[in-house]
């Protein structure tokens, strides 16, 4: 827990200037969001993990595909496909997979140097798809929010 804190320290130390240099990119065609996982997120990912895959026998870094993130939202339409072509023939080493489940409609990038780092993602979304990805991503959170509330005390 102290390595993926102390980790997520550095990511944050580090990430105002990213998104600064992100900006650069940022017209009115698309948006850019960094963000980095809550401590008490990663706390209840852990729990969650420990307790749902084989009792915490699978490497934790395949738990935490997400503790650094970034997310481009496209206002020009991307398919999969396309952006799956673009990736396999300029980049080595990225794994790029759709992602899309129910009404979440989004490509995923993961980059990660070796298999004792942690990855990042890059999400991208559709801006016709906004709405519904952060409505989706919502749902997907309450059972963070009511282990928050009834284990760390929190509130909604």
């Amino acid at each position: 827990m102290d390595a993926i804190i102390n980790y997520r320290e550095f990511i944050n130390e580090n990430n105002i200037q990213l998104l600064m240099d992100f900006k650069q990119f940022n017209t009115n065609e698309s948006k850019i969001n960094i963000r980095t996982k809550a401590k008490n997120s990663i706390e209840y990912k852990i729990k969650n993990y420990i307790e749902n895959h084989e009792d915490g026998k699978v490497p934790i870094n395949k738990c935490f595909n997400d503790l650094f993130g970034i997310r481009i939202i496209c206002e020009n339409t991307l398919t999969h496909n396309e952006i799956l072509n673009l990736v396999n023939n300029k980049y080595t080493g990225l794994k790029c997979i759709n992602s899309s489940k129910l009404n979440y409609k989004a490509t995923h990038i993961y980059f990660k140097k070796n298999n004792f780092s942690f990855q990042w993602e890059l999400q991208i979304w559709n801006k016709v798809d906004e709405i519904s990805n952060i409505n989706s991503h919502e749902k997907y959170k309450q059972d963070y929010v009511r282990w928050e509330i009834e284990n760390k005390g929190g509130r909604k």
